[in-house]
């Protein structure tokens, strides 16, 4: 409905190099995303003086994402099994800003790797569905503010990290 305010609901879309689809206006070329669990870490110590040691590589966790099943898992099939990666994923986080949809984050993931494919069947459901566990070279991060009363957007930050290379762009 327009004219409202606030986030109401959230669709949490995936772009995996084009080969999904949707209904989602603005999102044709995205699937549905139904989970995703990703983190990073590293080791900081403290040195003699007292001053933290941040030189430490960042390390990333393998991306397990799940979407459903579709014509387009052959095609990932064969990825996995040639060991060719996907350019992109991109995870596209959507709120309902003052009536439409506006994206809040968007995830981007490259180089990805598929390292495990399961295919499930969710019995209360009888939802089909394929859990892809992926290895990634580089991250892009970034969030977008909204005026709850306009719905305008504020602004967007944005994070950028590349393992290949250790380094932050």
């Amino acid at each position: 409905m327009a004219g409202t305010t606030g986030t109401s609901s959230i669709k949490n879309m995936v772009d995996i190099d084009g080969a999904l689809s949707s209904n989602v206006d603005g999102y044709e070329g995205f699937g549905i995303l139904y989970s995703q669990d990703f983190s990073f870490s590293t080791t900081i110590g403290a040195g003699a003086g007292g001053l933290l040691d941040t030189s430490a590589q960042i390390k990333a966790t393998p991306l397990v994402i799940k979407i459903a099943s579709g014509v387009y898992i052959p095609t990932m099939e064969t990825h996995f099994i040639q060991g060719t990666p996907f350019l992109k994923i991109n995870i596209a986080k959507l709120a309902n800003v003052n009536g439409t949809n506006q994206l809040r984050e968007t995830i981007l993931f490259e180089n990805c790797y598929i390292l495990k494919m399961s295919p499930s069947n969710d019995v209360k459901t009888a939802m089909n569905y394929n859990t892809l566990t992926l290895r990634f070279t580089k991250y892009t991060d970034t969030l977008y503010a909204y005026d709850d009363i306009t719905g305008g957007l504020l602004g967007k930050t944005e994070s950028i990290y590349d393992f290949s290379k250790n380094i932050t762009a």
